[in-house]
């Protein structure tokens, strides 16, 4: 890891002078250059990782060069799944203060999609209910209490087709806690008194939703399908739909648990620093569950969601001017080995020059452009995989909406003539690589949380790594995603708090305000007819790290403190090399002072707003620089502009120099995006504290 400190005395209106300054302290740079060797293969035909419970090393849990936990796999006696990390010999400095804990995580495949249609919520109310208590320990506090005693904490999830447990604690405890959280599973308690207490958390969690434009447009959706759909249901739960009959609630908490709660539809995992034998004996006290034989449902072969309509106006809670495109495509889940969805979305999200994003930002119609889709929920199912476009739109676009759905489908028109693309894939590939190399470290509890989830999704040997790597192209799924992209399939959402008088519809639920209407068939047949225009495929990425080998660099001076390698009249150079994580990365800090900048509220607004500019002329060409972990922040202080650089060290100098040279380039200004910014940084200079930190 290289950490350089640039300071700069520099009048900021004498930019050529500037960067020929800077030449000279890019070049100083350069002869400090580190790296480090951490880019695996995880090609199908080879994993570069093994673990001391598999027969087969191609069937190996794939782990990252630099994780030295042990890991291993296996299959209690009652057929729950377990996946048991030993990370005793982790380097702690990243979170000291996980270092002594232990945590472990439950998911089972069951959620609101089996509960009955007439209790709406029972699955959510079972989550709460699930640990109020159980025949060993028959205090309704005990697990709650063990861990607040022992420095631990506990959390717990609903889904449609999965309900998830964990909880940490320190290390010492960490086998009494897992005695507790499993004989809550092996027989809970259930108690009818508890209930009303615990459907009142429920409908507390219910009313925070009434206030999220998230929660609302996902109920409106779902009253939309069709009503015989197994995901057309209310799933939180409230007063109103759990409270009418306590007892025969109670009564149907035990039936759902009995029908539902079987050992063969749960997952384990534990991530402690104790060796994986005394886990894997810790593990044991879970075969207690009884294995039922639980038909596990999946909904692969139901019909996928169609609403009632394909065009809804929707008046948010929150001041944010969208337009969005959602289509329902087959399940993906399967397709984790190729990620179509997520190659299709790379492409559609992109920033860079052709792209959908820059189009729009040139005709002053958005000002930010997302694809994807989202983990689990009313996202990403056994059923269904949503895939959505969601761009904010300017006051311009908003009127002009009609255009720029008109332009989206001219983008996919243009990606169904020009894909698949091989060369695209690949750099997918090594970016997702190297980003899974270098994977910051979890603590136990958020470890537990994300893998969990994946053990029921990839097979043992993915449940690290599959939802980070590409491991296969697949021209076929590709075309079938960006082929299932039509203006005959899609429903168009506009929000805006301008349609307060035109949505007259109220959700039941959540009471989301909105209008439902079709669009007009003459056109969806312009929209069926369109072009591929003047856009293009994203262009190779120079930026993607290529070398990663570590340079030995000998400094004189203390090893704590940055070292002063340079000193002229008009500019500083500090070096710091760092002795600790050894990662590929660079660290630059670039000051320029000048103490004009804060001399008054005036100036310093005006500079803020130069910055903000800025970071828009220069968002398209550095685009490409962010995927491949390169990564700028722009600055403004009282004492001047303060620039920040990090990412993989390879190609950081050709990021440096273009961007500083970009800098001090006062061309191509949009006015569009110049009153964009004014009024964000108006709402800047309003707020108190911001005028306090100036004087």
């Amino acid at each position: 890891m290289l950490n350089v400190l640039l300071q700069s005395h520099l009048r900021l209106n004498r930019g050529f002078r500037t960067v020929m300054v800077f030449e000279k302290l890019a070049s100083q740079i350069k002869r400090l250059s580190l790296s480090s060797s951490c880019s695996g293969d995880y090609s199908e035909s080879s994993d570069s990782s093994s673990t001391s419970e598999v027969k087969d090393p191609r069937d190996a849990i794939v782990q990252r060069p630099e994780d030295y936990s042990e890991c291993r796999s296996l299959t209690l006696a009652n057929g729950i799944k377990c996946l048991l990390i030993s990370d005793g010999d982790q380097d702690e400095l990243s979170d000291p203060s996980s270092s002594d804990k232990s945590a472990a995580a439950m998911a089972v495949k069951v959620g609101s999609a089996q509960e009955p249609s007439d209790t709406p919520g029972l699955a959510h109310l079972l989550e709460h209910m699930l640990f109020m208590g159980c025949k060993k320990y028959p205090n309704e506090n005990e697990y709650d209490n063990f861990l607040s005693l022992h420095g631990g904490s506990s959390n717990a999830t609903t889904d449609y087709e999965l309900t998830s447990y964990l909880f940490d604690v320190s290390t010492e405890h960490f086998e009494g806690a897992l005695d507790r959280f499993a004989h809550q599973f092996i027989c809970p308690s259930l108690k009818k008194a508890s209930v009303k207490r615990e459907v009142e958390a429920v409908d507390s969690e219910y009313m925070e939703g009434l206030q999220s434009d998230t929660q609302k447009l996902e109920a409106i959706f779902i009253s939309l399908i069709q009503p015989e759909h197994p995901f057309n249901r209310f799933t939180a739960g409230n007063k109103e739909t759990l409270l009418e009959d306590v007892e025969e609630i109670t009564h149907e908490l035990r039936k759902f648990y009995d029908q539902f709660y079987s050992a063969n539809a749960m997952y384990l995992c534990m991530v402690s620093p104790e060796p994986l034998d005394r886990m894997e004996e810790m593990s044991k006290v879970f075969e207690q569950i009884p294995n039922k034989k639980t038909l596990l449902l999946s909904w692969e072969d139901y019909p996928l969601p169609k609403l009632s309509c394909n065009f809804i106006k929707y008046y948010p809670v929150k001041d944010k001017t969208k337009l969005m495109l959602i289509w329902f495509l087959k399940s993906q889940q399967k397709n984790y080995r190729s990620k179509p969805n997520d190659y299709v979305s790379w492409c559609i999200g992109h920033e860079g020059k052709g792209s959908l994003l820059s189009y729009l930002k040139s005709k002053g119609y958005a000002v930010s452009v997302e694809c994807g889709t989202s983990a689990g929920g009313f996202d990403d199912s056994s059923n269904f995989t949503r895939l959505d476009i969601v761009i904010k739109l300017s006051d311009k676009g908003l009127k002009m909406y009609r255009d720029v759905i008109t332009l989206v489908f001219q983008y996919i028109e243009m990606l169904k003539r020009k894909l698949p693309c091989s060369r695209i894939f690949k750099e997918m590939e090594k970016i997702h690589t190297i980003d899974f190399d270098n994977l910051e470290a979890e603590d136990p509890y958020e470890r537990v949380e994300d893998l969990v989830e994946n053990m029921t999704l990839y097979p043992p040997k993915h449940y690290l790594s599959g939802p980070e790597l590409m491991f296969e192209y697949n021209p076929r799924l590709i075309t079938e995603v960006v082929n299932s992209l039509t203006p005959q399939s899609v429903t168009v959402v506009l929000q805006s708090k301008s349609f307060k008088d035109e949505c007259l519809e109220t959700e039941k639920w959540y009471k989301g305000k909105f209008s439902s209407g079709v669009l007009e068939q003459s056109f969806i047949g312009v929209l069926s007819r369109v072009s591929g225009g003047d856009f293009h495929l994203p262009d190779p990425n120079p930026y993607i790290p290529e070398d990663f080998d570590l340079k030995d660099i000998t400094l004189e001076g203390p090893p704590s403190a940055p070292t002063l390698i340079s000193t002229e009249r008009k500019h500083k150079t500090w070096f710091h090399k760092d002795e600790v994580f050894e990662q590929p990365e660079c660290f630059i800090y670039f000051h320029i002072f000048s103490k004009y900048v804060g001399r008054d509220l005036t100036t310093f607004a005006l500079n803020s707003l130069n910055v903000v500019l800025l970071e828009n002329r220069i968002a398209e060409t550095f685009y490409p620089a962010k995927l491949a972990g390169l990564e700028s922040e722009i600055d403004i202080q009282k004492d001047g502009w303060h620039f920040k650089f990090n990412g993989y060290n390879d190609k950081m100098m050709k990021f440096f120099r273009k961007l500083i040279y970009e800098v001090f380039d006062n061309d191509n200004k949009k006015t569009f995006i110049f009153n964009f910014t004014a009024v964000k940084v108006g709402r800047i200079i309003l707020d108190k504290s911001f005028q306090q930190s100036i004087y």
